[in-house]
Parts: structure tokens; sequence; C-alpha cells
């Protein structure tokens, strides 16, 4: 660019924030200070702080604000409060959070809940009904919706059931937006039970309504009653959208008896009889049904033959289904194209990490685990390491760490729930199976597929994806 001004700097500084890339903003603001850029984007500045979670530069970017003026900003407090959390210092959050009586400072505070020792709903649930009761906060209808999504997203069933009681003390219990985001949080948090009678307790419904209990249904792996949702759906003359058919699509991956041709059907009408066009994730969602029923050459030859460049998504479905199906040729064709597909991303889990009696009660279990006949999988390590090398970088999976920690700190028979946001790999799911059985305990676990149940050396899902 021949000329640069503030807007210019700003949107590069904006993209770096916007992309995770915290170190990259951070280097560019030192530069703008140092040129002297007038009117750059502290909140730009201070999300950059918040994903990095370095505490000492976030400290001195609070006093930088502070210093000039900025920090009695409410826009500035919101960012500072979540990049407190975020660095794990949520005493310092607590501060500015009693500054301000919003439902997006309440919402940070309770993603910090989460991030913080591997979750804190008990904290958020007392944070929440103290905010509530000394005034600190006034709830709508928006507000309602965005904390019961957080609440879903989370995992933190225990608050939303509190929320709920909430709702219906405020009057807001028949507002449509409140009841889609019950029925949605009340299915993400394992309770397809209070999510179905949420739905039914509408007294208005719309296609966000559906959508959210076939969603829930999906989740749960229950293509049958997800299918047959959408049955009442069309027999109600509720319109579908493009997200409807995306559920509908993934549903037949978990139906109780092969029934792809009815899927076929289904995506090839979407069309004619419904106008929408398939997209991205509508072929994922096929390749993912085609790749679970072992039609994975038929799933290859349509990502081949698609009329726009495949997305990593429709890869994954491909490539998980080569692994369900251990079908090799397959899979190192896909690897070929699209090497990253297979890649996972590490979990934060660092306060378990560093617990020597996390470590050392994962140790114990796993000798429990082998004596009652499972042998680590180190198929599933992509790394090229030595035999045992591949043993060690298993022995660290968040989905290990987290169950022991749930197994130390929970009573005996409480239910253990993991809350993950990638796909649990097959060695963990094989884990977590022989858990159960030598713990005697049920474990529910929720990736990015769906929810696994573990009882007693069994599970409910066919194999791990």
């Amino acid at each position: 660019m021949p000329e640069r001004n503030f807007i210019s700097y700003n949107a590069i500084l904006a993209g770096f924030s916007h992309n995770s890339q915290g170190l990259n903003a951070l280097n560019f603001f030192t530069m703008m200070v140092r040129f002297r850029v007038l009117g750059f984007s502290l909140t730009s500045v201070i999300t950059a702080c918040g994903l990095l979670a370095d505490l000492e530069t976030s400290r001195k970017i609070h006093g930088f604000l502070t210093k000039f003026g900025y920090g009695s900003n409410a826009h500035i407090e919101a960012s500072l409060l979540d990049m407190y959390t975020r660095c794990g210092r949520m005493r310092d959050a607590e501060k500015l959070y009693f500054n301000q009586n919003n439902s997006i400072a309440l919402n940070s505070m309770m993603s910090g809940y989460a991030r913080a020792r591997n979750g804190q709903p008990d904290e958020a649930v007392s944070h929440f009904r103290r905010s509530l009761s000394e005034g600190k906060l006034v709830m709508d209808e928006t507000a309602w919706t965005t904390t019961l999504g957080v609440c879903g997203a989370l995992g933190f069933r225990e608050l939303g059931k509190q929320i709920h009681s909430f709702v219906v003390k405020a009057g807001f219990g028949a507002d449509l937006g409140v009841g889609n985001s019950l029925v949605s949080m009340y299915s993400k948090c394992g309770e397809m039970d209070e999510a179905i009678k949420s739905f039914d307790a509408m007294p208005v419904r719309d296609v966000v309504s559906w959508n959210s209990l076939i969603a829930g249904h999906v989740l749960h792996r229950e293509g049958d009653k997800a299918l047959t949702i959408w049955s009442r759906m069309e027999k109600a003359g509720v319109i579908p959208d493009s997200i409807t058919f995306v559920l509908l699509i993934a549903a037949y991956k978990h139906t109780s008896s092969n029934l792809v041709d009815h899927c076929r059907t289904m995506f090839l009408s979407m069309k004619p009889t419904y106008q929408i066009e398939p997209a991205s994730e509508h072929y994922a969602s096929l390749v993912g049904v085609l790749g679970s029923w072992g039609f994975i050459e038929e799933a290859e030859k349509m990502i081949l033959e698609l009329p726009f460049e495949p997305e990593v998504s429709i890869w994954k479905a491909l490539l998980d289904s080569c692994r369900l199906h251990v079908n090799t040729a397959v899979g190192r064709r896909v690897a070929k194209k699209h090497p990253s597909g297979g890649a996972s991303r590490p979990i934060d889990i660092r306060a378990c990490i560093e617990s020597v009696l996390c470590i050392r009660g994962l140790e114990v279990l796993l000798l429990e685990c082998m004596r009652s006949g499972y042998e680590p999988g180190t198929s599933f390590v992509l790394h090229e390491v030595e035999e045992h090398q591949k043993k060690d970088l298993l022995f660290y999976h968040s989905a290990k760490l987290t169950a022991t920690y749930g197994l130390l700190m929970t009573s005996p028979g409480q239910v253990i729930r993991i809350v993950k946001n990638v796909h649990v790999c097959g060695d963990c799911h094989s884990f977590l199976k022989h858990v159960s059985a030598v713990s005697e305990r049920e474990i529910s676990l929720r990736d990015g597929s769906g929810f696994h149940f573990f009882s007693d050396g069994q599970y409910s899902c066919r194999d791990y994806c």
C-alpha cells in the first residue's frame, strides 16, 4: 500500500486476533506503538493476550491501558475480564466482573470456570446465583439464551438446570428463543429426556426448535429417533432448512439398520423438493454415512467427482471411516491428498498434568486396565517414532488424564462426565471401555462426533468414531 493509516493497521491487528494468532498480533501492536500509530484497536490487543494465556504480558497491557486512561471503558473492561479468565486468574477476573452487570461478562466468567482446573461448575453455579441475588445482573431474553448456550457448550449440566428454574421464575419460560436454547442445552449435557420435555412444553415452535431436538438425538447417536422427529416435523408442515438436512443425513450414520439407500434418496431430494443446494457440510455428512456403513470406495469416488475443492471436513469424514473399517489403501490415498486430515490438537489440561496425584493414579489405572485386556493402540500415533515412544505419547492423552482425575475427585458410583472439543482417538476409546469395567463406574464422553457411553466394559457406539 502506498499510504497506510490507523484503519489499515487496525485491520491487520484485528485479523491476527480473529484468527487466533496472538503472538503475531502482539508483535504487530508493538510495531504500531514504536511508529506512533494512533487509534489502535485495544480490544484486539487484549484478545491477543488472552489467546496466548501469558499472564505477565497481560498485566503489562492492563497497566498500559490504566496509565493512559482506557481502563474504565466498558468494552475494554469486558475484554480484560475475558483475558484474565483465559490466563486462569479468576480472582482478577472477578474484580472486573463486579464492575459490570451484563450477560457478556457473566458468560466470560463461566467460560473461565470451565477452563480453570478442568472445569469448576460448582463455582459457576454459585457465581451466577450470587450475581442474581445481589442485583448485579439484569437478564433479558437474549441474555438467558446466550447463558444457556454457554452451559450447553461447556457441559455445565447442574448450572443449566439452575438457570432453567430462574428462567421460569422470571417469566421467560414460554419464550421461543429461550425454549430452543433449553432443548439444545439439555441435549448437549446428556439429558435427552429433559430436552424432549422442554420441546414438548413449548407453546410455539419454529424450524430451530425441531433442528435442536433432531441434533440432540444425532448427538446421542439415536438415528432412528431423529428420523421419527423428522416425520413429525413433516406432518406439522414445518419447512426444513439447510441445517435440517445436515442433521438428517448424519442421523443415518446411527440407525439400527442399514438405511443408506434412504439417505441417498433424501440427499438427492434436497434441491428438487426443497430448493436447497447441497453444500460442503451436506457432502461431509453423506461421506460419513457411506463410510460408516462400509461404502468407502463409493464415498471416495463421490469426493473426487465433487464440483468444488473438498474441504477438510469431507476428507476427515472419509479418513475416520478408513480407520473404522481398517481400509489402509484408501486411508493412504487420503493422507497423501490431505496430510493434515488426521492431525489432532492437544487440549490444555496442564493443571491435571502437573498434578503428581493424577499421573500416579493414571499409572495404577493403566496397569489395572492392561490386566483386564487393554493394549495400547500404537497404530493411532502418527509420529514416526519407536514403539515404546508411541506408548509414552498415548499415556498423556487428555481423555485418560481426565478420566483419572474424575475417578480421584468424585464419590464412588458417581458418573464420570468428560467433554472434549475434538474426536476421541481409538486408543482412548478402548481405554475408557476397560476403565468402566475395572472401576465399576459409568463414563459419559461428549466429543466432536457425539456422545459415547461406557458401562461395565461395554459402549453404546459402534466403535470409536
